[in-house]
Order: structure tokens, then sequence, then C-alpha cells
């Protein structure tokens, strides 16, 4: 139970606000459009993914919130928040809401105070889709200062917020180096140090031993039943196509297998340093297993064991260039989801550089993935204190002098 400060008002939303719906915009999207069109994608990637229109049906102004008002269940899209800066850019979309604050309340406060509130999310059982109506938006009450504190702690958050965005612009351009780096060294366009010598081409089948996956009828025969959802003594970690990301291995899977039920299936023990490439649904998905610890390959993850181990993580960031991802994507089938065959897995090749220019190129590589992390470490702590700010300094907890 929060303890607001005496002086603070309980005011809804009604009394302090202008409402509205938006319209549909499905006939009106256009390629490159003078509007952007305010709809759930638009404000749950707080901006990122656009589509435009040339006509302004629903015209949105400067310091009006745009909220979603409907989502699937269990989504992250519900009661989402997006403050307009400016006039005569953006169009209101059906099931978004729009919010005009009356002079007594500052816009990007009860942006920040309506963001993904408890209150809305109340209304979503986990089963059905959640449609907030126009009563659940305006009877939304809260506890509100004076407009002088509210400014003052919009001016505070948003010093947060703009160090947060900074810090995600400096990773988008780290990222954009270390790829383009990444094409230059590894299709051999621009060389490192003095190697003058010619790279020989490999297909993974020539590379490895074994190139297998897991079957649908050892999964559904034994497999599935044993699996458990917390980790328990003498189980390991099941590892799927969304647990690996090039030198990156997620431990802490959604499902755990008892070792005496893998020690079964041998090929697909993870017990040595190899490749896992996704060969359903997100394909394209290549990683270095690193080994830290036994794990389980699942059904949508290839499994290349190599003869030479130290080849792991070139065959990585070979297959993760340009031209790793053509041969990928060439070969896919398109079904109910996106596909590759084990045989698709053993043609891909592989041009490889002597040893050393191969580890001077790795080395480059691993550096800049460092330096990225760290800075992606930086962006999350930074995320856990400005959410501690934010809800100490919207209940009042902590104080700002006026």
């Amino acid at each position: 139970m929060v303890n607001y400060p005496e002086n603070w008002k309980t005011m809804q939303l009604k009394d302090i606000a202008d409402y509205r719906n938006g319209k549909a915009h499905e006939k009106n999207v256009v390629e490159h459009g003078k509007y952007t069109i305010v709809n759930a994608k638009f404000v749950s990637t707080e901006g990122k993914v656009k589509k435009y229109c040339d006509k302004q049906i629903e015209p949105l102004f400067k310091d009006e919130i745009a909220m979603v008002l409907s989502d699937i269940p269990n989504g992250r899209a519900l009661a989402k928040t997006f403050l307009i800066n400016k006039n005569n850019k953006y169009s209101l979309n059906q099931r978004i809401a729009g919010i005009k604050p009356h002079k007594n309340i500052n816009a990007y406060f009860l942006a920040k105070l309506m963001n993904r509130n408890e209150y809305f999310l109340s209304f979503n059982d986990g089963i059905n889709q959640t449609n907030l109506s126009v009563k659940n938006v305006k009877e939304f009450s809260a506890k509100y200062p004076c407009l002088k504190e509210q400014q003052a702690i919009a001016e505070t958050l948003s010093t947060f917020d703009k160090y947060i965005e900074n810090l995600i612009k400096l990773i988008e351009k780290k990222k954009a180096i270390r790829d383009g780096v990444l094409e230059e060294l590894i299709s051999g366009k621009t060389r490192v140090g003095e190697f003058k010598e010619e790279w020989q081409q490999k297909t993974l089948k020539e590379l490895c031993y074994l190139i297998t996956k897991q079957t649908g009828f050892d999964y559904s025969d034994k497999i599935k039943e044993s699996l458990v959802t917390t980790k328990r003594e003498n189980t390991v970690p099941f590892i799927q196509n969304k647990d690996f990301n090039m030198f990156d291995i997620n431990y802490n899977t959604d499902f755990y297998i008892p070792k005496v039920i893998a020690d079964n299936y041998p090929k697909i023990i993870l017990k040595e340093c190899c490749l896992l490439i996704s060969i359903s649904g997100r394909i394209g998905n290549v990683a270095v297993f690193n080994n830290e610890q036994m794990a389980f390959a699942g059904g949508a993850v290839g499994i290349a064991k190599l003869y030479d181990k130290s080849l792991a993580d070139w065959c990585m960031l070979y297959l993760t260039s340009v031209e790793g991802q053509k041969q990928i994507f060439k070969n896919e089938k398109v079904g109910a989801q996106h596909n590759l065959t084990v045989e698709d897995v053993r043609k891909f090749r592989i041009l490889i550089p002597n040893k050393e220019e191969r580890d001077s190129i790795v080395a480059v590589i691993k550096s800049m993935d460092e330096e990225i992390i760290s800075l992606e470490k930086k962006l999350d702590k930074m995320k856990q204190i400005s959410e501690g700010a934010m809800n100490e300094l919207l209940t009042g907890q902590v104080r700002l002098s006026v």
C-alpha cells in the first residue's frame, strides 16, 4: 500500500483530460506518406515501426497521449502510451485512444503514469483479447501533485529517457560498424596484417564428423513427456532456437530434460564445442555452443560437430555474414513455418583462411562484440535505475524541490 503525500489530489481521467478514439486507416496506407499512422505497432515500439498516409484522418497534436486499447492475451502493447511531440505529423488509428491533458496536468507526467498502469492491465484475463472501453479509460483514477511538481518530475524522468535513448543509438551505431567490419573481413575484401594466402572452400559436411537434429519421433515418443519447467537435480537445459545467438547461449531455459533420458540420445547431447543452427521457424540464427555446461538440443536446432573445434567461431561468423545468410535462406522450405533440412546444412560452403589470419579476424569481431555487450549491460542497468526513480517519483516516495 503506497502512502501518497497528503497534498496530492485523487482525480479521474475524465476530469483532467479530453478523450477521443482513432479512426480506421487501412484504406489510406501508402509507402511514403506525409503523415505517420499511430497504431498499436507504432506505440508499442515507441515509434520505431511506422506506416504512413497522405491524409490526416484523425490529427494528433503536440502534448497529446496515444494509448493502445486492444491487445492479445498476455501481450505487451495493452495500455502502452506514446507522447506526441510535434503538430501536423501524426494521424490516430482505430483502437488507439487520443488523450489531451487539461492545463493543470503535465502531459509527460500523465503519459508515464498511464503507461502499462496496473489498473488497465487488470482488465486482461490472460485468455481473451483485451479491449479497453471508453469508460475503462475515463474512470482511470490516480494521485496528482501540483503542476509545478508534475513538471519537475517530468523533467527528471525525461533526463533518464534521453540518456537511455542516446545509449540505444550508440549501441545501434556500434552494431552497424561491427557488421560492416565483419563483412569486409569475413569475405576477404579486407585482409588483416600481411596475409596473402588464398582461402580454402569447404562444405560443413567436410568439416564435421556429425551434422544432425532431433527427430519428431524421438520427441513425441520419449522426450516431450519427460520435460520439466524448472531446473532440478540431474536435469540439463533443453536448448531451443531462441536460446542461442552467435557467442551467447542461454542456459536458463524454458524446459529441462532429465539426464537419464538425454543419455539415450548421444548425438543430440551438447557436451562439446559445436555449431548450433536454427533449422525451423527462426532460421538464419547460428551460434557456437560454448560447452560451459552440458545441454540438450531442441527439435528446431541443427547440430554441427566439427573435427577441428577451433573452426567453430569462424564457421559461425561466416554463416552469420551476408554470404552465409544467402546460403541459408536460399535453401529454406516455406510451409506452415520456415525450415531447413539436415542435408541443406551439410551443403553450406565456408571460405577458410589459415589459422593465424582466422584467429586475428575472430579476435577483432569478439572485441567489438564485447564492447557492445558492455554497453547493453549499461543500458539494462540504466533502465532499472530509471524504472525505480519513476516509481518513487510518481508515488511521491521521493519529492523534488519546487
